[in-house]
């Protein structure tokens, strides 16, 4: 369902060039054959703005200090550079990581050129930084296309649990100053997704946001499962809420997608939080192209190692391989 949702909004917003179509059908057909040498671009791209964060969430490593890899935020040269090179290509851009994008100050510079490109750009914050009319009308200008509102609890003593350091008032006055924005502005975009991480501790308030999610005008409330780990938290009551996870011994995203860290470090996926398996590095030199490295010897042998032996790559043991929905239904 989200996967028809997302590409009924592309269809809205025109994303899907000719182009983009025939470089999806060959991305396509690598995939298919198994061909470690990918004959396009990925049409998928995630970009991490920043590894920093406000918030201290235990089961994050930012949160709980566990990512172990430099701290910094993305330089807004080597990002224009990457979307110059294969933005014609790209259809859907995620723009977050192991941190907080908006603590990025060039975060809404960043939307508004790769919007230039007309890609589907979409990120997903902690809700902490809508405070003025100013912050929220560069979100909105920048011509971002979904944005994701995390809010773990709709109570301050449940979302202490989780979001430490997050303010229930704040983000609700946010939320509120955002609807009213748009409708000033008479903006449909960014749809707006406010987001509930389904927990032991919380459950018990999915109830209540529902009613949050209809006071506050947001287009759509997502329940987010939690994968069944030893961690308490992902022990939930209701089996709707459970995520257990079919472990499949072979993997589309490093076909169909790729990641670049805040530091221009490629790698293959978002489950290489600590940066183990970097394929390549963008930098203000230009002394590799985000083509070069997408078909680099690096790639081509990891993509060959997924075919053979999926998990015996340490990130990949436990990953179902596809772009599965977190969210229940």
């Amino acid at each position: 369902m989200d996967k028809i949702r997302l590409f009924y909004y592309m269809a809205i917003r025109r994303v899907i060039t000719f182009k983009r179509l025939i470089n999806f059908i060959s991305v396509s057909v690598s995939y298919l054959f198994r061909m470690k040498k990918v004959r396009a671009i990925p049409p998928a791209l995630m970009v991490e703005p920043t590894d920093y964060c406000n918030l201290k969430c235990p089961l994050c490593p930012t949160g709980n200090n566990t990512l172990n890899r430099s701290k910094g935020f993305m330089d807004l040269e080597i990002f224009r550079s990457m979307i110059d090179e294969i933005g014609d290509s790209v259809i859907h851009l995620t723009m977050w990581g192991y941190g907080e994008p908006l603590m990025n100050r060039d975060f809404s510079q960043m939307v508004a050129y790769a919007k230039k490109k007309n890609i589907y750009v979409r990120t997903s914050t902690n809700g902490s930084f809508f405070k003025t009319d100013d912050s929220v009308d560069r979100l909105i200008d920048s011509g971002l296309d979904e944005l994701i509102v995390s809010l773990d609890g709709a109570t301050q003593e449940t979302l202490d649990q989780y979001m430490v350091g997050a303010k229930l008032e704040e983000i609700l006055e946010g939320l509120e100053r955002l609807r009213q924005r748009k409708a000033e502005k008479k903006a449909k975009y960014p749809i707006t997704v406010l987001q509930f991480l389904v927990m032991r501790h919380n459950e018990h308030e999915i109830p209540r946001m529902k009613e949050i999610s209809r006071e506050y005008g947001v287009d759509r409330l997502a329940l987010k499962t939690i994968r069944d780990t030893p961690a308490p938290q992902s022990k939930v009551k209701n089996k709707r809420y459970r995520r257990l996870v079919k472990i499949k011994n072979i993997c589309s995203r490093v076909w169909f997608s790729s990641v670049v860290n805040w530091d221009g470090g490629i790698i293959p996926c978002c489950h290489d939080l600590h940066a183990h398996f970097v394929m390549g590095q963008l930098d203000s030199g230009k002394s590799e192209t985000f083509t070069s490295v997408w078909n680099n010897e690096k790639y081509r042998k990891f993509r060959a190692q997924i075919i053979r032996d999926k998990n015996s790559i340490s990130i990949c043991r436990n990953c179902h391989g596809s772009f599965q929905s977190l969210e229940a239904h």
